[in-house]
């Protein structure tokens, strides 16, 4: 048996290859390629810590009773759905990988395994429902800020950096506040939330510098970078998540004056003291880049927490507090929603289907408004289909009998009060635990 890292090595190769005889789909690129090894890595180290398997392989992908485990696991920490699902779609990629070169009676196990893996996603479907908390929840758990709020927030960073630019020169501590209010005040503001892995991926202004992205084939690229054009600054952004959906267009923008100011200086004055020799714009306290998307959150964690933010919440949050205040009644003059869809790598579409926390209620209510004219229109159009009554129809004609009861004398039958029982329906509440998934249907035999 291989030794995992020569397993890991080649799963790698098989999974990013652009040629796939064995599989489905697409090679992957180097960033799901890093989410892979660490979700596999995760996956083992439960078992050797809690299971005391001995010899971590990626064979053991094809045990479903150690993976139900960890799925129980996962459940119980109050993993959302869609990061289990997520897991799942690997483990049926590693079997796959697998099966490339087993024998036939291996080959008949392991699409016992697949078809197992695609019965337990049903059911963890079913079992565990999406959470999609509501921003006024997230407000009270110290997990979101309005965008008026974080935009201060950034605006204050920004002022004192440009007070600090006042001196002759910058001292190292001085430096990493100006990176910071850069870092902030590109995340929201003056552009919208742009994704995560464009800023850590961002270049200087270098044309000496080759595209430094691991998944680029192009020799003519640049990367993401910024880029100095007409004595103003740009942002320019080959790659980016839609980068094959729009074949290969470039998202390039001019910076607005305020950031490309601030960019300026801390380029010119800063930047050699955050990152000495590196490429990179952004940089960590160790002025290396940031390798991945936990490095730059808790990078993010730590500088809201100097800046004494009241909220608690990862730094993709941005993207979800832009577009509830975009989808609001009362939102302020901005971008239209498809250019600023398009600047985030995203579009329309996906705002209300995975950023907008409020798109289900919001949508809800304004259609409950819009009844109240809706049934005022329908009873308008009924009446103006009435035909016109004339004016002697309904008058009584000389030979007619009119009977005045009030004093004829007669009384009117007093119905009195009918008084009718109230049905009361009583339904028992389900208490749902957490789901254990180790005694469930979904055991493999």
């Amino acid at each position: 048996m291989q030794p995992l890292q020569g397993e890991l090595a080649s799963f790698c190769s098989w999974s990013t290859s652009g040629m796939q005889i064995d599989g489905k789909g697409k090679g992957v690129g180097s960033a799901t390629w890093e989410n892979y090894e660490y979700a596999i890595k995760v996956y083992l180290g439960y078992l050797v810590r809690f299971e005391k398997v001995a010899v971590p392989s990626l064979k053991l992908f094809t045990d479903p009773h150690s993976y139900v485990k960890y799925i129980s696991f996962l459940d119980k920490k109050e993993t959302s759905i869609v990061t289990i699902k997520n897991h799942i779609s690997l483990a049926k990629k590693v079997v796959s990988w697998l099966a490339c070169d087993a024998s036939r009676a291996e080959s008949l196990v392991f699409a016992d395994v697949q078809q197992w893996y695609d019965a337990l996603r049903v059911q963890l479907i079913q079992k565990i429902p999406r959470k999609r908390k509501d921003p006024g929840v997230l407000e009270e758990e110290g997990a979101w800020l309005p965008a008026e709020d974080v935009l201060a927030l950034f605006e204050d960073l920004r002022l004192k950096a440009l007070h600090m630019c006042k001196a002759d020169e910058l001292n190292p501590v001085q430096a990493r506040a100006l990176h910071d209010a850069c870092l902030a005040n590109c995340m929201l503001g003056y552009l919208p939330p742009i994704r995560l892995a464009c800023l850590r991926s961002l270049q200087l202004p270098n044309e000496g510098i080759p595209c430094l992205d691991k998944d680029c084939k192009s020799s003519q690229c640049k990367g993401n970078r910024l880029a100095v054009k007409q004595a103003a600054l740009w942002i320019s952004l080959p790659h980016h998540k839609n980068q094959d959906k729009w074949d290969n267009a470039i998202i390039e923008v001019a910076l607005p004056h305020q950031l490309d100011e601030l960019l300026h200086e801390y380029l010119v004055r800063g930047h050699s003291m955050v990152a000495p020799g590196q490429p990179y714009v952004f940089a960590n306290r160790k002025g290396l880049p940031f390798g991945d998307a936990s490095s730059l959150t808790a990078y993010w964690h730590d500088l809201m927490k100097r800046l004494g933010c009241p909220a608690k919440f990862p730094p993709n949050r941005l993207r979800h507090i832009f577009v509830d205040e975009r989808g609001g009644k009362d939102r302020a003059e901005g971008p239209t929603d498809k250019g600023a869809a398009q600047l985030m790598g995203n579009s329309v579409k996906q705002w209300s289907q995975s950023y907008d926390l409020k798109f289900h209620r919001r949508e809800a209510a304004e259609a409950m408004e819009a009844m109240a004219p809706w049934r005022e229109a329908m009873l308008k159009k009924a009446k103006g289909k009435q035909p016109a009554v004339p004016e002697s129809e309904g008058q009584p004609s000389d030979g007619d009998l009119v009977i005045d009861l009030a004093e004829s004398g007669d009384d009117e039958e007093d119905l009195g009060d009918q008084s009718v029982g109230d049905e009361v329906s009583e339904y028992e509440s389900c208490d749902d635990s957490n789901v254990d998934l180790t005694g469930s249907a979904c055991a493999f035999p």
